[in-house]
């Protein structure tokens, strides 16, 4: 007969598989395939992720954009279809970011994803950094510590002239965190736009995309071709983002707020209840 120090830990085992699955998202690796569409702003999509009752923009994964608490603002125009970004006080701790995730889960794979590329309009003289943001190994918490990648300024691919500018970047530009480590590509929390300046400077981004590994150019590849981008990616929803007709940028949650609904969200999807799971646990005494 099993003890019962064996039985809680196949079950605490068994809910940690279930939250991982549910929250991991991995892309179908097509190589050279077409551009994966994160968003062509011609909707303004707003929606509660699963299992949250907060409101938030999405885009077309289904995931949320997000920014700084105080000082900067954002503003979709569905019209223009661009997301206008505006630079505020650029003062810690704030630092003016914005940030986009490509999964309602905030875990992605970006494993066989060469880069990221959108259309830039920024004034001449303004600038900004870009990093990446790490989650856990089983998709629960965003990781402390340093171990965002390092921050790459955009006038490493552009210098800002005030017209419409392609932005392609590749992921392998971001292989190392801030403590110096590798980073962990397998579990991307977010994409983040920080420290714009000047104070008051306007970015329009549009066309948000992502590249697919081409020939082993992906960011752990051999290949260091700067990748081209596959065929125009069709416009696709994943997930239940409801459209709206109004603009202008929200605010998420807390964190833990979010780390809470999200540990709800992916039992329930699941279809696994504590309550069944205790009861199996129990059965086997």
């Amino acid at each position: 007969m099993m003890n019962v120090k064996v039985a809680v830990t196949l079950l605490v085992a068994s809910l940690a598989t279930t939250t991982y699955a549910q929250n991991h998202t991995v892309p179908e690796f097509i190589n050279c395939g077409p551009d994966i569409l994160v968003d062509d702003f011609s909707v303004h999509r707003t929606g509660a992720l699963p299992g949250e009752t907060v409101i938030r923009d999405l885009n077309l994964l289904g995931a949320d954009y997000g920014k700084s608490e105080a000082n900067l603002t954002y503003t979709i125009n569905t019209e223009g279809k661009y997301v206008e970004i505006v630079a505020g006080p650029n003062a810690p701790p704030n630092n003016n970011f914005f940030f986009s995730k490509f999964d309602a889960g905030a875990c992605y794979d970006l494993t066989h994803i060469a880069a990221v590329a959108y259309d830039l309009v920024a004034p001449v003289g303004s600038t900004f950094t870009m990093t990446l943001t790490q989650k856990s190994e089983n998709c629960t918490i965003r990781v402390p510590g340093n171990s965002d990648s390092d921050y790459v300024p955009i006038t490493k691919y552009v210098t800002p002239n005030g017209q419409k500018q392609s932005v392609v970047v590749p992921f392998a530009d971001f292989k190392k965190n801030l403590a110096g480590g590798a980073f962990d590509f397998v579990h991307l929390k977010d994409w983040t736009l920080t420290s714009f300046v000047p104070e008051g400077a306007r970015f329009q981004i549009s066309n948000l995309r992502l590249i697919r590994d081409c020939g082993d150019n992906g960011p752990l590849g051999k290949n260091t071709t700067v990748p081209a981008g596959g065929s125009t990616p069709v416009p696709t929803t994943t997930g239940a983002p409801k459209a709206t007709g109004t603009n202008g940028g929200t605010t998420g949650g807390n964190q833990q707020q979010q780390q809470t609904s999200n540990a709800g969200k992916l039992y329930g999807a699941a279809g696994i209840g504590l309550g069944t799971l205790l009861f199996g646990a129990l059965a086997m005494l």
